[in-house]
């Protein structure tokens, strides 16, 4: 069974869920200090994120992206984490 929740992510994150790509400025050790921080965020669960509804983006926020944990305020993009649960039967 699959888990629907969803994300509100920064930029950064967006282009990573929507292209596979990083920050080209970025160095080679911030690129794996942050896929680290996205590796913690989801665990040992088999889970994958998708780009959500556009309508749900917010054009300013101040909360924290919900995939990295950055704090920096900005645009947020609505997107949708698909996990999968284990049932008991």
């Amino acid at each position: 069974m699959y888990v629907e929740t969803e994300l509100s992510v920064c930029v950064d994150c967006m282009q990573l869920i929507a292209n596979d790509e990083t920050p080209p400025d970025w160095t080679g050790e911030q690129t794996d200090k942050w896929l680290e921080q996205i590796a913690n965020y989801f665990g040992p669960d088999q889970s994958g994120v998708s780009l959500g509804d556009s309508a749900k983006d917010d054009e300013f926020s101040i909360y924290a992206c919900d995939f990295c944990g950055s704090t920096l305020a900005g645009e947020r993009f609505h997107c949708i984490e698909l996990k999968t649960e284990k049932i008991d039967l």
